[in-house]
């Protein structure tokens, strides 16, 4: 992870919470893996709404934009 202002970990942080935004997503727009994201993210929150966050994101379709584009088109 390069050095991110606080601004930037406020939107990636903002992405990371929309369920619109998927970790694909958010590597072309940051340069983050999914992996960097969750590791910034747990530094980012305090422990209990990381756990709510990570609950949210596990297995959620949505945040896999490439999963569920394959689960959509081989159907």
């Amino acid at each position: 992870m390069s050095r991110l202002t606080e601004s930037e970990i406020s939107e990636i942080v903002a992405d990371a919470w929309d369920d619109g935004t998927s970790f694909e997503d958010i590597t072309f727009k940051w340069s983050l893996s999914e992996k960097d994201t969750k590791v910034l993210m747990k530094r980012s929150l305090k422990r209990g709404s990381y756990v709510v966050w990570r609950k949210r994101v596990n297995n959620r379709l949505s945040k896999h934009s490439l999963k569920s584009f394959n689960i959509v088109h081989h159907q």
